[in-house]
């Protein structure tokens, strides 16, 4: 079974085993990364044109806090874990294959201006470790009706294989979730995790989308040595500075450092997280299916 990692006054990793379902285990190496790219692009069509969605039950789920055990690095701002695997369960009971659709809530700005949400694509096969999932994340002026598309800036998979071979390995994970504004609303941090099924391979690394430029950095701790960084949000002591636990596996005890916009890492071993924004769920919210 996974046991997955604590967070207590002390920040301590359990020993891991194998999870049931094939599962996952985490162990990625990786380079920081600090590189502005503006990825972002203009649409002005709705995002009805994506396809014509019906949710699943017609009960709107309600937004549940962050639990730790729901997802696979227990993240304080879980992935759609526990969907993933419920999903994956069903399709190997069938031995059928096919892709389905999940809908976060979306995450308003302190001004009102701005709403954030990710849809994550589920490629499922009955062999988990041939399944793959990827996500568009979505950002609505709520003034005009404008959506703008943000993608993570680095290649599909690029951290586990060459750029050219992603397209042809299975088990890709790459998962977007938008995770706080800033105090004034000008940038927005949102959780880029990416994985391989079946494997040892799972991470954290910060994506900033910048207001004003429209452009985005994907930033992860530099300077000291890790194998898996967790990306724990805004830190409150510097607000333009990002909070991580970033550790080796087997060790109990995984330092916080903080991570300015350009990459620079120290350690933070006193300071706090903090999250802003207006969690919003609706009837779209969940798991959703084609018609």
């Amino acid at each position: 079974m996974f046991k997955p990692l604590s967070f207590g006054k002390e920040f301590r990793f359990a020993p891991i085993l194998a999870f049931l379902l094939t599962g996952i285990l985490i162990s990625p190496s990786q380079q920081a990364q600090a590189n502005s790219n503006p990825v972002s692009q203009i649409i002005t069509h709705p995002v009805t044109s994506l396809g014509t969605l019906t949710p699943v039950s017609d009960v709107p789920p309600e937004f549940v806090q962050p639990n730790l055990t729901n997802d696979p690095l227990n993240s304080p701002y879980p992935i759609p874990w526990e969907w993933i695997l419920k999903t994956q369960a069903e399709f190997t009971e069938k031995g059928v294959s096919g892709i389905r659709y999940y809908r976060s809530p979306s995450l308003v700005s302190p001004d009102g201006q701005y709403a954030v949400y990710t849809r994550v694509s589920f490629s499922v096969h009955p062999e988990m470790y041939r399944s793959r999932v990827n996500s568009v994340m979505f950002l609505e002026n709520l003034q005009t009706g404008q959506l703008q598309i943000i993608r993570p800036d680095t290649p599909f998979g690029s951290h586990f294989i060459p750029e050219n071979e992603a397209e042809l390995l299975p088990g890709l994970m790459s998962i977007l979730m938008p995770v706080s504004w800033s105090k004034d609303g000008n940038y927005l941090l949102s959780r880029q995790f990416e994985g391989v099924f079946s494997s040892s391979e799972a991470f954290d690394s910060a994506v900033i989308w910048n207001r004003k430029t429209g452009a985005t950095q994907l930033i992860s701790p530099s300077n000291l040595e890790y194998t898996t960084a967790i990306l724990m949000g805004w830190n409150s002591s510097h607000p333009e500075q990002i909070l991580f636990r970033a550790g080796f596996l087997g060790d109990e005890d995984w330092p916080l450092v903080s991570v300015t916009l350009d990459g620079q890492t120290v350690l933070a071993s006193n300071d706090q997280s903090i999250t802003y924004g207006r969690v919003t769920p609706s009837i779209w919210n969940g798991s959703q299916a084609l018609k």
